[in-house]
């Protein structure tokens, strides 16, 4: 009778559920008040073998033999003295009513447990969130100031480059003036020393300032047609008078093989001249190697190899690092800023290429330089430029006749060239289409059409975008002041310098230039 009793007290009484059940449920929302928690314990220690039903009132309703029910109020009566009388006064038989086992206690301190330990565990897990949020706010005040850093870097590499240059200017002038007064002796030998060490620090302060171009991202890239035949001749040219005669050879290989390059000339050869002027300096025996291949993955590579003193393993990444110069006997004996490689690699990957570097310490270095066959996203940039058998033309837009003969006087003084004039804008235009200089020289206060538009007229055209442009103007811009209209030029000049330089050269004539070999 009891157990029918129990089955028709759990499915078909509203609001009952098993002990179990509510225990769990209980435990697990927590919400169930701390009394009846621990009235329920006790009722399950104190009544093994027995059955409970708990009611959502929170009351315990028992069920004995003869189907009598008795209803405890947790409130008003102590729970386990009213079970233990109860089945204390029974008959004897087992009473079926919802059976409490032991384990069932066990469980609830088991679920308290629980709770308390996800309670450590949450205040845990938000003492290291808030401690996590303190790091990232601390690593992004970090990277602020490190941005911050770095651009005061540039921005003082770039100030103190173009403080710098003004002496040196002066000091490379008057090394003409003097020069130019025909020295003997030990005074030609003394100012020739001088003229080396301040073109060796001009070359250093170059270096600077095209880091820090690169680095700001102001420096722009002015890609043309050539083949590699020119800048190797041009480059042999260069370094051959500085060789140490008998001990080190340098060997440029024919590079008929390879395709003209659509791609930033001047910086090319600046990458070049800084590779092999390393591999002269490490090399005190041996030979210095150059050579040119041409992939089918339309990469041109360009290599310099020597037999100098080669580069150590764990160096090898440290070489492209700002600064840096690598101990060695040799090193020492040799003065340099270490911006060479890291000037080297940043113009490389701004021309969409790379500098590779393969060493042995004791055996040598090649250093090889990987471009683009043509430099930008498309072949489209590629024009096909006219070829040229005459000499150099240049075309000088300027409206004031004084100014065209300062120049013209100063360019007669460096060589054979063919120098245009046009006096407006519009006349530029059509020489431009009609010539196809070399170089255009523009100013910016011209009749009809301003320079400024003459310029945006240039570069957007397909024939005319990588024909060279430089401003000469009268208006005194400093580095970060140049409009953006005028970036496309590749160089924005003063006027007071051009006057200068012309009435130097008036008064000297044509520069004299000594090297000394040591």
């Amino acid at each position: 009778m009891a157990r029918e009793l129990l089955l028709s007290a759990r499915n078909d009484v509203p609001g009952f559920l098993p002990a179990r059940a509510a225990l769990r449920k209980a435990a697990a929302d927590l919400r169930l008040s701390e009394l009846a928690r621990a009235q329920l314990l006790a009722a399950a220690s104190a009544c093994q073998g027995f059955d409970l039903l708990v009611d959502t009132t929170e009351c315990l309703l028992l069920f004995v033999g003869d189907g009598r029910e008795q209803r405890f109020s947790f409130q008003n009566s102590p729970t386990c003295d009213e079970l233990r009388k109860s089945l204390s006064a029974s008959d004897g038989e087992r009473n079926w009513i919802a059976e409490i086992v032991s384990g069932d206690a066990d469980l609830v301190r088991g679920l308290e447990s629980a709770a308390q330990k996800i309670g450590q565990l949450e205040m845990e897990l938000q003492e290291t969130n808030r401690g996590v949020l303190a790091l990232y706010a601390e690593l992004e005040d970090r990277a602020i100031r490190l941005a911050r850093a770095d651009d005061l870097k540039s921005r003082f590499l770039s100030y103190a480059s173009h403080e710098l240059r003004t002496p040196l200017n002066g000091i490379l002038g008057l090394m003409r003036l003097l020069m130019a007064r025909k020295p003997q002796g030990e005074d030609l030998k003394e100012l020739a020393f001088i003229q080396q060490a301040a073109e060796g620090m001009r070359e250093m302060v170059d270096d600077l300032l095209d880091l820090a171009k690169v680095e700001a991202g102001k420096i722009t890239v002015h890609p043309s047609e050539f083949g590699l035949e020119l800048v190797f001749g041009a480059l042999r040219g260069m370094f051959r008078p500085l060789l140490n005669a008998g001990t080190v050879e340098l060997h440029f290989e024919d590079t008929s093989a390879v395709p003209s390059i659509y791609s930033d000339e001047t910086k090319v050869v600046q990458i070049l001249r800084n590779l092999i002027s390393n591999a002269l300096k490490y090399t005190e025996r041996g030979e210095v190697r150059i050579w040119a291949e041409f992939g089918e993955s339309e990469m041109v590579r360009i290599a310099v190899k020597d037999t100098g003193i080669g580069i150590a393993p764990e160096n090898q990444t440290r070489v492209f690092e700002e600064f840096t110069q690598i101990e060695h006997p040799l090193q020492r004996r040799i003065k340099g800023t270490g911006l060479g490689l890291p000037l080297c690699k940043r113009l490389a990957e701004l021309l969409g290429g790379r500098l590779e570097l393969d060493s042995r310490q004791g055996v040598g270095s090649t250093f090889t330089l990987v471009l683009p066959r043509v430099y930008g996203p498309s072949d489209s940039q590629a024009v096909e430029q006219p070829h040229r058998s005459g000499p150099f033309t240049v075309l000088h837009v300027e409206d004031e006749e004084i100014d065209r003969y300062l120049l013209g006087r100063l360019l007669r003084s460096e060589g054979p060239l063919r120098l245009l004039h046009a006096v407006d804008g519009q006349a530029a235009l059509e020489l431009v289409n009609r010539e196809h200089p070399d170089l255009v020289i523009l100013d910016l206060s011209l009749p009809r059409i301003s320079g400024e538009d003459v310029l945006a007229l240039l570069k957007s055209g397909t024939k005319t975008n990588s024909i060279p442009v430089v401003i000469l103007t009268a208006t005194h811009f400093s580095g970060e002041q140049i409009p953006a209209s005028l970036n496309q030029a590749i160089a924005v000049l003063s006027k007071d310098a051009l006057a200068d330089a012309a009435a130097l050269e008036i008064e000297t004539g044509p520069p004299v230039r000594v090297s000394i070999k040591s």
